[in-house]
């Protein structure tokens, strides 16, 4: 009895320290798991925090969730203002139906091409911003759009810089064109014309030829 005691003691610790093996092994793969999701999730902040464009999300109704620091620049509000508003009140008001429509359409799963909207920071000045959302549904939670907007206030300035430069330099042209050589052109008619009647008062051949150049 006492070597079967004995045997069975020294399976006993075998199996414990196969067990401890095990153990000490899963810990450190759990372990692992854990520093891999903490530096991805500290990646995912880093690169949310520090987009360039404002990354934000809202739910169904349009309550917004979450903002990054760009959002916070942009609208020259804090995060916590921010997150007690909904995405239409930034809006400026001649946009919000459109707006609001745009949002509950997002909501109900729509995928809709990029729009722009004019929102106003805490100094009332317009900001245009260009924005893409998407439905996003994760297990376990309410579904949430999220979005990005980039802001295009000042290429939207340049673009219509571009365009009045382009409008006056037609006009300038076609000012230039009538002042120009549209009264040379009408100069040159007048000549022909004279010296084709001087022509026919000769009656000479070259008389025709002077009817089509006025011509």
């Amino acid at each position: 009895m006492t070597g079967v005691l004995g045997i069975v003691v020294l399976a006993a610790s075998g199996w414990v320290v196969v067990l401890r093996r095990r153990v000490h092994k899963q810990t450190d793969i759990i372990r692992r798991q854990l520093e891999v999701e903490a530096s991805l999730k500290e990646r995912y902040v880093d690169l949310f925090e520090n987009a360039n464009d404002m990354v934000f999300t809202h739910d169904l109704r349009g309550q917004i969730t979450s903002v990054n620091g760009t959002g916070e620049r942009l609208l020259q509000r804090g995060r916590e203002h921010i997150l007690s508003m909904k995405l239409v009140d930034l809006v400026a008001e001649e946009q919000r139906h459109a707006a609001q429509h745009w949002i509950d359409q997002v909501a109900e799963g729509a995928e809709l091409p990029a729009t722009e909207w004019d929102f106003l920071n805490a100094a009332g000045q317009r900001v245009k911003l260009e924005i893409s959302t998407r439905l996003i549904e994760q297990n376990g939670r309410p579904p949430e759009v999220e979005g990005i907007a980039r802001d295009v206030t000042e290429r939207r300035r340049l673009e219509r810089e571009l365009l009045e430069i382009s409008n006056r330099e037609q006009r300038r042209i076609g000012h230039d064109l009538h002042d120009g050589v549209c009264q040379q052109l009408a100069g040159i008619a007048y000549l022909v014309d004279i010296l084709g009647d001087r022509l026919q008062e000769k009656e000479t051949a070259e008389a025709a030829e002077a009817e089509k150049i006025a011509t």
